[in-house]
């Protein structure tokens, strides 16, 4: 992550940044619930919310399986986590480190 621009722009001085950022929610069916945002920070006029995913895959398309990967596991967890910043413009971001493995 700290080869790339990006990941050292992520991980750089800016305003309102936490790690491991811990916060609680009431949830209509089940009570309290308690989330950890990986990363975030306010940047631009922006909350972001950076959460970072480990993830293996045989796939011969890494970025296409990343794609799929996270529309269909994480889209309802960065909705919990925009909920928990009400009334403020948030824009998420996943950061994948990847494990992926091609067969010829």
């Amino acid at each position: 992550m700290l080869r790339s621009d990006t990941g050292r722009w992520i991980l750089g001085d800016h305003a309102q940044a936490h790690a491991e950022a811990p916060l609680t929610s009431r949830m209509p069916r089940s009570g309290l619930a308690n989330h950890i945002i990986d990363r975030t920070f306010v940047a631009g006029g922006e909350r972001w919310i950076i959460d970072y995913k480990t993830v293996r895959c045989n796939d011969a398309q890494p970025r296409a399986f990343l794609e799929r990967h996270a529309e269909e596991r994480y889209r309802a967890q960065l909705e919990r986590y925009v909920a928990l910043y009400e009334g403020e413009a948030c824009r998420c971001v996943q950061q994948f480190s990847t494990s992926c493995r091609t067969s010829l």
